[in-house]
């Protein structure tokens, strides 16, 4: 009772205090259409939430009609058609609408031509830096014009050129209107000043971490280079050190700080009598500051997660806890553990039972430098498998290595040894014919490695950016050891924006397993796909090589999907198309027993952030035979937290 209060509490919005005009009749709608019926293809969407006027949902509160607002709304529309080269563009006044508690706005709008970059120049560049600035220029002669976006791009442009050690660099933009050839000629002039080091450094916020750590960490020193691109490494130095929950490296360079305005002016430089850019008196020496604020020395994460498909469901529950800094800076503890619970669905309907795991790890971050992390590891898996489950106990040293921004090697060695908790019932020829252990018990040691480089603008919904990973397990044939086998495995995702709030995802990943000893390869190293995470065509773990109608997993596995995401900003709903493709064998070519395909589309409700995904997939494709939409076993229903990837 009390958290459904609490939701209810969190969810609504307060009242607005009422302003001259105000009618408090809510707003039905809000309509903006081109003037005379002709067609344009303009997209308003972004522009209907941010009007005086505007009907509200769960996320965004309402704005009710107000007479005032409309001239206010009439000069936002002309000037967000100007935004993008529309520069003889003509609002009619509205049609408004009137009932007793309700009324609909319909706006008619005639764009006129669109204007097109006839000339674009960058002046006063340093050589070094003017192909990245360069590269770093998103539109060309003959592009059509973003107002604000070109001008704001001179910051990112001047943070270009600060990446080469100028740290006072600014860049000015400005833009000349010519309305008989209807173009803009662009123009980005460049400042760089003098290229520059650090003076001295300050520390501020630190209580148990000490100064000296924090420098070394941090890689900073007086006399050494400053610019962004060693203020980067910093910071990310010190926070993957995990004892700050936030770490801000600030200089005193002439610059513009904090977030650009909107509308950008361009940039106002001190000028000569005859026009040109004044020179600015700069030091080369920069006064840095780093001001931290320190983790919690312990800290608590709870969370929860769902999945269903036709074949299961599963529910759990987890918990991560850290102490920070114990015994020295740098020194962490950390426990974490995951219990969930699956239920087969279809003819059982019978609970397949409790998975999970349990980890405990000390890490001392840069003890063998400063983007070096040791670890030590103890790991207990319980993992669910269609017809069986396989308990895994682990422990070992292991290292982290930051490479650079968003790039991470990782390198383990672990003893282990894991067990079938009951062995599936296959004859030791059976097992031999997929290439599945003849013991259902292993043991010995493997080393483990894996390189990601995570450039997404969200690990909920992402819209844009891209994500690759690459992973290796080898368990050696030494003295002692069960199995010898090799299990390598990649993931690539690019997300690509088409249109206002359309993207392009696409996803490619494979695994395969080889070198195996005569004995096999052990089921917990084997292949499982499908899902809801997977490829859509089967159920959660599915996807996978059978024998005597039992799944073992393969040892190559590739699943890939390509989809059409609609996630409108700050709305309810999202929609989503897709086409996933997939195949799976008990040997090294994973298309030796067909491909398979599915095709589907999906819902999002997008509470707060969280997508709650509905697919529907239809599998057409099984193993390169052909099947019915009238088959039953062709179609699928997938529900799950956040997306498929």
């Amino acid at each position: 009772m009390y958290l459904a209060l609490l939701v209810v509490l969190a969810c609504g919005h307060p009242k607005p205090a009422q302003v001259p005009g105000s009618t408090l009749r809510a707003v039905e709608s809000v309509v903006i259409r081109p003037m005379n019926g002709s067609k344009s293809a303009f997209d308003w969407n972004v522009l209907l939430g941010k009007l005086g006027h505007r009907p509200g949902n769960f996320i965004v509160p309402p704005r009710d009609y107000n007479p005032y607002r409309l001239g206010e709304d009439k000069r936002r529309i002309a000037t967000y058609a100007s935004n993008y080269g529309y520069f003889d563009v003509k609002v009619s006044d509205p049609d408004v609408r009137e009932s007793a508690d309700k009324v609909t706005i319909d706006w008619q709008v005639d764009l006129g031509p669109q204007y097109h970059i006839g000339s674009l120049k960058v002046v006063g560049v340093p050589d070094e830096a003017r192909e990245k600035v360069m590269d770093a220029i998103p539109f060309r002669k003959g592009s059509n014009p973003a107002v604000n976006e070109h001008r704001i791009l001179r910051h990112q442009l001047a943070n270009v050129i600060r990446w080469y050690g100028y740290g006072h660099a600014r860049v000015y933009s400005r833009a000349w209107i010519d309305r008989k050839k209807k173009s803009v000629e662009w123009f980005y002039f460049v400042d760089p000043g003098p290229k520059t080091t650090i003076a001295s450094i300050t520390v501020e916020g630190n209580v148990r971490v000490s100064k000296a750590s924090i420098l070394e960490r941090s890689g900073l020193r007086v006399g050494g280079a400053y610019g962004p691109k060693q203020r980067n490494r910093a910071q990310l130095a010190l926070m993957d050190a995990a004892s700050m929950v936030s770490v801000v490296i600030d200089a005193d360079e002439d610059v513009h700080k904090g977030p650009p305005q909107i509308p950008d002016s361009g940039g106002a430089p001190e000028t000569n009598a005859d026009g040109s850019m004044a020179e600015r008196d700069l030091q080369t020496g920069l006064n840095v500051k780093i001001v931290v604020v320190e983790a919690p020395r312990r800290a608590l994460r709870l969370e929860v997660g769902m999945e269903a498909d036709p074949t299961r469901t599963d529910a759990f529950l987890g918990a991560r806890l850290v102490f920070r800094d114990v015994l020295t800076s740098a020194l962490h503890v950390v426990t974490e553990g995951r219990l969930g619970y699956g239920y087969e669905l279809g003819t059982s309907n019978e609970p397949l039972g409790t998975y999970g795991f349990a980890l405990a790890q000390v890490t001392r971050a840069g003890a063998l430098g400063t983007r070096f992390d040791v670890r030590g590891t103890a790991l207990l898996t319980h993992r669910l498998l269609p017809d069986t489950a396989v308990r895994e106990y682990s422990a070992g040293p292991g290292v982290r290595r930051t490479l650079m921004d968003d790039l991470h090697l990782d390198v383990e060695l672990l003893g282990y040894r894991a067990e079938e908790v009951e062995p599936l019932e296959l004859s030791p020829e059976q097992r031999a014919s997929v290439n599945l252990s003849s013991d259902p018990d292993s043991s010995g040691v493997k080393i483990q490695t894996g390189i990601v480089h995570d450039a997404r603008d969200s690990g909920v919904e992402a819209t844009k950016g891209h994500f690759a990973s690459a992973r290796a397990e080898y368990a050696p044939d030494v003295a002692g050891a069960s199995h010898r086998w090799l299990r390598l495995s990649g993931d690539a995702r690019v997300f690509l924006p088409v249109a206002t709030f359309w993207t392009v995802a696409a996803r490619v990943s494979g695994s395969w397993v080889g070198l195996a000893s005569d004995s096999g390869v052990p089921l917990q190293s084997r292949l499982f796909g499908g899902g809801s995470y997977g490829f859509r065509g089967t159920g959660r773990q599915t996807f996978a090589s059978q024998s005597e109608g039992l799944y073992v997993g393969g040892t190559s596995l590739t699943e890939s999907s390509l989809e059409l995401r609609h996630l409108p900003f700050q709305q309810l709903y999202g929609l989503i198309a897709f086409v996933d493709v997939g195949a799976v064998a008990s040997e090294n070519n994973p298309f030796a027993d067909g491909v398979s395909s599915a095709v589907g589309v999906g819902g999002r409700a997008r509470p707060f952030y969280i997508p709650i995904a509905l697919d529907l997939s239809y599998r057409y494709l099984d193993q390169s035979e052909l099947l019915s939409p009238l088959r039953g076993k062709a179609w699928s229903l997938f529900l799950r937290l956040g997306e498929a990837f």
